[in-house]
């Protein structure tokens, strides 16, 4: 069995509109999410939300847990959630990065969400836009998102990451509406990088040739005040012409540094430059 403790809730069914209805909340002191498939057979949740948590496979501590769910009997489609968390992981799974250690506020619902992060020692899984998990020292800000039918927006605001990789800040809007492309409006700045973990870095969408060439040639090198730009479909990255020549109507990528004690090795027959 499941046992829990400081906790309290309630479970209503009733008819509406000549159909079975639920409402039910839940309100826990502190739960610990390797326990949430064991759970769930008991709250009948909607089936979206099952699957999802199915995929993600949730480990951590949710603590001042305020949780609600209503709809149909068979599949509730209105939910709020309430909590702080702490050492959340995630697995990535469909358009959600995988995580861990991570920890912080978060407040949801089925039409949106804020949440804000406070971590220390956080993995970022990007999975299929990074090749590789992302580490971070350090890694605060605040997202929020709104979900209608099929379109979703998120905004990222003030995301400060510190690493042995770079430091710096991200602001970002993305957003991807039924039927179109994914929508990217990027703005980062870096203090510092080490050109020697750029290929954690690398979208995926820059294709398997120039991310070989990228991997073999950059050898070394120290970047300070990195600015990076990025504005437009995703699909269309990195917004150049059939004249591989850039393309303002299709979008912006802009990436400006100052790079010291750089090597760079171009390719066979070309000389090695320091």
């Amino acid at each position: 069995g499941l046992n829990i403790n400081n906790g309290s809730g309630s479970y209503v069914t009733s008819i509406k509109n000549a159909k079975p209805w639920l409402s039910a909340e839940l309100n826990l002191d502190q739960f610990n999410l390797s326990l949430v498939n064991q759970l769930s057979p008991y709250l009948n949740l909607p089936l979206k939300v099952v699957s999802t948590l199915n995929g993600l496979a949730p480990v951590g501590e949710l603590n001042n847990l305020i949780l609600s769910w209503s709809g149909a009997q068979t599949n509730p489609n209105n939910y709020a959630i309430k909590t702080d968390f702490s050492r959340l992981g995630l697995n990535a799974y469909k358009k959600i990065p995988g995580v861990s250690n991570l920890s912080g506020v978060l407040i949801a619902n089925q039409a949106g969400g804020e949440l804000s992060i406070k971590s220390k020692k956080v993995m970022v899984d990007f999975k299929n836009t990074l090749r590789r998990p992302v580490p971070a020292d350090q890694l605060t800000g605040d997202f929020n998102w709104t979900r209608k039918d099929n379109n979703l927006n998120i905004v990222a605001n003030k995301i400060f990451i510190t690493s042995p990789h770079l430091t710096g800040s991200i602001n970002a809007k993305y957003s991807v509406k039924a039927g179109k492309d994914a929508y990217l409006d990027l703005t980062s700045k870096f203090s510092h990088g080490d050109v020697r973990y750029a290929s954690f870095y690398y979208p995926t969408i820059l294709g398997e040739q120039t991310l070989n060439w990228l991997d073999t040639s950059i050898k070394k090198g120290v970047l300070k005040d990195v600015d990076v730009r990025i504005k437009g479909n995703l699909a269309d990255f990195p917004f150049v012409n059939k004249n591989n020549q850039p393309d303002s109507k299709l979008g912006i990528f802009k990436a400006s540094a100052q790079l010291s004690n750089a090597l760079l090795d171009y390719g066979a027959g070309w000389p090695v430059m320091e």
